[in-house]
């Protein structure tokens, strides 16, 4: 026994402001609240920095990053995973996503229930939006999770918009870069993979992690309202 399972949060944020306090109160609302919440302010030039710390949670500022939401992440995971032990988790959060209830709660009990589980990932849902493009979109995101369903949980992709790892797969993923995995030794995402969501989940198959997204665990994310930005999400080119 390594202690009781916490659950650190980081949510990459690059001028989110208009959407940045919804994401943090679907976590402060949860029945299974997180034990640390950490805004990765990547190069924001709005309000998201001010909106978070005026919501009592952290904030880590990115310095001289130009390798995009991948890059924000490994700065931050190169100071908090040393610290993480072998029952501590951490939670990779999209800044335009809102848990449903329950989410963490089910998590948690998840890890605690079978010690050799790696990730828990998240099904995801489109927000409430009019027009046909928003249609299209929600469809994807349901047949994906139906699929999941169908698999009993196996997981394709440990989804970006939520997602949780044992902190000891993701030292090992960071250890083996380099060796094993392709990637600069020592971080967890490989900055050079164009969906580093995709990269990290076949980072941890090909290391034998075992991993779940379970119906319990279910998020809402924004979606795109036109086709141009669409496709900028779709290719991780959010401008720095």
């Amino acid at each position: 026994f390594h202690g009781e399972v916490t659950v650190t949060v980081l949510i990459p944020a690059h001028n989110e402001e208009a959407l940045i306090k919804a994401t943090i109160q679907s976590l402060l609302t949860q029945s299974r609240k997180p034990d640390r919440i950490i805004v990765v302010a990547d190069n924001c030039t709005d309000k998201t920095v001010s909106i978070a710390k005026h919501l009592d949670v952290e904030v880590f500022e990115t310095k001289q990053n130009d390798k995009k939401k991948a890059g924000a992440l490994n700065q931050v995971l190169s100071t908090l995973l040393p610290k993480l032990a072998e029952n501590d988790t951490v939670m990779v959060m999209d800044a335009d996503t809102v848990l449903r209830q329950g989410f963490l709660e089910a998590a948690v009990r998840h890890f605690q229930d079978d010690r050799g589980l790696s990730a828990v990932g998240g099904l995801f849902f489109g927000e409430q939006r009019s027009g046909l493009l928003s249609l299209l979109q929600r469809n994807e995101y349901t047949r994906y999770s139906r699929e999941i369903g169908r698999r009993k949980g196996r997981v394709f992709v440990l989804t970006g918009t939520a997602s949780i790892f044992r902190a000891k797969s993701l030292w090992t993923v960071a250890k083996e870069r380099g060796h094993l995995l392709p990637g600069a030794n020592g971080q967890v995402y490989d900055t050079d993979a164009l969906t580093e969501d995709n990269e990290l989940t076949l980072a941890l198959k090909s290391l034998g992690a075992l991993m779940t997204s379970p119906p319990e665990c279910m998020v809402e994310t924004e979606l795109m309202p036109t086709i141009p930005e669409l496709w900028r999400q779709r290719l991780r080119s959010y401008s720095v």
